[in-house]
């Protein structure tokens, strides 16, 4: 994409002008550099939108794994691409688990197929800045909308949303029916560090024992039937974090409470760990 950062990686002026020669047609902004110290300083300063590296340079095998490694830990939403011309499968499996988005062999195929995975790769990037400023938009916006009023007293509620949003403490909502509880409860998750994984409301009066607090969460993935609990009852116990794809790792909303609520209602609401039907 026109106007994007690339840094090029390669101990080799003659790699280095050939790609310079490749890519003078993109309208890109381009550094060098010619070994991983170098090419560090120069992302730290220059903030490149692409790191195409070479992976082997003076001598040093993993000199490429070091610049991936580096980008990866401090600036991980740049794509990186490695380049090489003594690569193999495992070498490229290698580089795409350690996260880079390509891998180009040298000699290169032909200057239209670096320009292609290139253009990919800053599309992709594009792509993701725009997903996540929407999603911060929403999330800014989505509560916002639903809670409104300028009352010291509500004004207190938010403030307090803010500076409790962040713990990781169990947070109890109380009110008449119809003051907005849940809509309290989704504003401190959607504030919480936990606000990309689901929010689960589960209202217990409209559920019936024993499968009150299973039968909702059962609905996105099954919470009990994975192959080590089939074999033991040794795995009775989940605690949310470990809910398998995360389905249950939301704060909860829970109203209307039962008069008699589930011997499974205490280990949900202290320990944040849910027990199967049978382990009641």
């Amino acid at each position: 994409m026109a106007g994007e950062t690339l840094l090029i990686v390669d101990d080799e002026a003659g790699v280095r002008e050939l790609l310079e020669i490749v890519l003078s047609s993109e309208d890109y902004r381009l550094l060098f550099a010619d070994n991983p110290d170098d090419a560090i300083q120069k992302i730290q300063s220059e903030a490149p939108n692409l790191v195409l590296t070479d992976l082997y340079m003076q001598n040093d095998r993993r000199a490429g794994f070091r610049v991936l490694s580096w980008v990866k830990e401090h600036c991980p939403w740049v794509p990186v691409i490695m380049i090489t011309a003594h690569g193999t499968v495992e070498t490229a499996i290698e580089a795409m688990r350690e996260g880079a988005v390509d891998f180009i062999l040298k000699p290169f195929p032909s200057n239209d197929e670096v320009r292609i995975r290139l253009r990919r790769a800053l599309k992709e990037l594009s792509l993701n800045r725009e997903v996540a400023a929407l999603r911060w938009a929403l999330r800014q916006r989505s509560t916002q909308d639903e809670m409104v009023g300028s009352s010291p007293k509500f004004l207190e509620v938010q403030d307090m949303i803010q500076r409790v949003a962040s713990l990781p403490s169990t947070v109890a909502i109380y009110g008449e029916s119809g003051v907005g509880k849940e809509l309290v409860a989704r504003a401190l998750h959607e504030h919480s560090p936990r606000a990309k994984k689901p929010f689960v409301a589960i209202n217990c009066a409209a559920t019936s024992p024993p499968a009150d607090l299973c039968t909702p969460l059962r609905r996105a993935r099954s919470l009990w039937t994975n192959s080590s609990q089939r074999n033991s009852s040794s795995a009775s116990i989940r605690t949310f974090e470990s809910v398998p794809m995360q389905t249950a790792s939301g704060r909860e909303s829970i109203a209307s409470p039962s008069p008699s609520p589930s011997p499974r209602f205490p280990s949900v609401i202290g320990q944040t760990q849910i027990l199967p039907p049978s382990a009641v």
